[in-house]
């Protein structure tokens, strides 16, 4: 009884905390789970990132508890210089030049939001994609809800161009550590689900998006609400 219980508990709980759903009978499938980013089991991610592209760790300019926080701590945490050539790299092939500007260390480049710079590693594939300004401390300035929409329009044309149609795990950009008022997770939640049903070209096998536990765990997210989205919209492509 006592395994009964537990295997009956996990199948509810699994049910609260993930959804699926496909469109073009499978030929997407969008799945949407209470996870951290870089538990699920994906080829590519999605990393948002500030308009400089910094990834200094100092005084929390990036946060150890921000996405990009959390993936420099996990693949490049003795050495941020070689992400820096990674990225820098990546957005001179692309023939991306910034615009000169200033922060607390110094000289550095600035690029319009929406900005993608793709960084190959260790058989991955990760998309830093710019969705905030900041200011000389890493603080978000001017947020705006026209941010989160530059940030899709450039990572899903970044993809399309130079990217690999395989498994995709991004979070929900725009919230959290973004600071951006109107980017609530039931707006950005469906945000993407829409962006990703409404593109006419395949540039995913399945995409993941990944909901922050404490999110979760504060409760910030109704998951009958957004299966139900998923599936109708799944269900009505257009």
């Amino acid at each position: 009884m006592v395994l009964v219980g537990a295997i009956a508990s996990f199948i509810i709980n699994h049910e609260k905390i993930s959804c699926r759903g496909s469109k073009d009978d499978d030929d997407l499938i969008i799945s949407i789970k209470v996870k951290s980013l870089f538990n699920a089991s994906a080829t590519s991610y999605v990393i948002p990132t500030n308009s400089y592209f910094r990834t200094k760790m100092d005084d929390e300019y990036i946060s150890p508890n921000s996405v990009q926080g959390a993936f420099q701590i996990k693949f490049f945490k003795n050495n941020l210089d070689e992400l820096d050539r990674l990225i820098s790299e990546n957005l001179a092939q692309q023939g991306i030049v910034g615009t000169d500007s200033q922060d607390r260390f110094g000289n550095v480049k600035k690029y319009p939001l929406g900005t993608v710079a793709k960084v190959n590693h260790k058989n991955k594939h990760f998309y830093f994609v710019a969705i905030n300004d900041v200011n000389q401390y890493g603080k978000p300035i001017n947020q705006s809800y026209n941010n989160v929409s530059a940030a899709f329009n450039g990572l899903l044309t970044a993809i399309k161009q130079f990217g690999h149609c395989d498994d995709l795990a991004m979070p929900l950009i725009g919230t959290g550590r973004a600071a951006i008022r109107d980017a609530t997770i039931d707006k950005v939640v469906r945000e993407t689900i829409d962006q990703f049903i409404n593109l006419e070209d395949k540039i995913a096998r399945k995409i993941i998006i990944c909901i922050s536990p404490k999110d979760y765990a504060d409760g910030k997210v109704k998951m009958k609400k957004i299966s139900n989205y998923l599936e109708y919209r799944c269900e009505f492509e257009k």
